[in-house]
């Protein structure tokens, strides 16, 4: 067989392997009762002229506070009134209005828990191969090193965009249950930075945001494997895997004071805070920045992995 065969071969031996346990089948029918579940959770249907009427109502509302010395009003209702102004005036459709995109946002949340599944998965995927002593077996195959351990990250990587494929599928089939395809035209309002109010099409939106926090999944599930391979520790895969996956946020406060933060690759994981509707997590920050960072520890990771693996003695 070349290399190709072995690959589809290792990987579709691991998916069999996985999806037979019992751990896997739970998860599964966990996953899919939440989005089967959530349809009961999205915002009721309206008709267009009831929300147009709506938020007429919430303007005048509004306005009727803002001249009234009695009313302190937020920054968050002094928002809603630019975006629902704004789209009465433009006579668009925007994502306060519920619509068939508006129940990929259930994707959305739930990339969290996939990702926790399949980081526990990938703390297990090697630790268990040399705890059950089957990684002998493999060895002996004639199969390189490198292809056994290739085809067990492909695997992680298989398994969570075909969760997040099934997510978005089964979302959509009852977002049209719900809503049908009415709004399907459904902009996303947001300031940008130069103080005006932008629009773009919500499927867009949802899509630039399931990606962006892809780089952060595939980085936490790959720093797992490498943990799980070098130390054979479970456990300590799984906290350290699952500490990175929230490590953006708490490390960019950090990233601010201490200059050397912004070379670890945990404040540029998650791309979503180039959005031009979001904000950078450390200033002076750019994209392009954090995708050569991503890269390099990518690389990096991986390097030490597939090396530490190869030269491994197994007894």
């Amino acid at each position: 067989m070349n290399v190709l065969d072995n690959m589809r071969a290792l990987v579709t031996n691991e998916l069999i392997k996985i999806f037979t346990k019992i751990s896997t089948i739970l998860f599964c029918l966990l996953l899919t009762g939440i989005l089967l579940g959530s349809i009961f959770l999205l915002p009721k249907k309206v008709t267009l002229s009831q929300w147009k009427t709506n938020i007429k109502k919430q303007v005048t509302q509004y306005k009727a506070n803002s001249n009234s010395t009695e009313n302190i009003l937020s920054f968050m209702g002094a928002t809603n009134y630019k975006y629902e102004k704004y789209a009465l005036d433009k006579n668009i459709i925007y994502d306060s209005f519920p619509s068939l995109w508006s129940s990929l946002d259930v994707v959305i949340v739930l990339k969290y828990l996939i990702s926790i599944f399949l980081i526990v998965i990938a703390a297990n995927i090697m630790s268990n191969e040399f705890k059950d002593g089957t990684i002998k077996f493999l060895t002996i195959k004639p199969i390189s090193r490198f292809e056994i351990l290739l085809s067990k990250w492909l695997t992680l990587i298989v398994m969570y965009f075909g969760f997040i494929i099934f997510s978005i599928i089964i979302m959509f089939l009852l977002g049209s249950v719900k809503y049908g395809f009415s709004g399907f035209n459904t902009v996303t309002l947001y300031t940008g930075s130069d103080g005006l109010i932008h629009q773009r099409n919500l499927l867009s939106t949802q899509l630039l945001l399931i990606g962006g926090k892809t780089i952060n999944d595939i980085m936490s599930l790959t720093i797992a494997f490498m943990v799980s391979t070098l130390i054979r520790s479970n456990s300590l895969s799984i906290i350290i895997s699952i500490c990175t996956l929230f490590s953006g946020l708490i490390m960019s406060f950090l990233g601010n004071k201490y200059t050397w933060i912004n070379y670890t690759p945990f404040p540029h994981m998650d791309l979503t805070q180039y959005m031009p509707e979001s904000h950078v997590l450390i200033k002076g920050n750019n994209i392009l920045f954090s995708v050569y960072i991503i890269i390099i520890y990518f690389i990096i990771i991986q390097c030490i992995t597939f090396f530490s693996f190869i030269k491994r003695d197994i007894t």
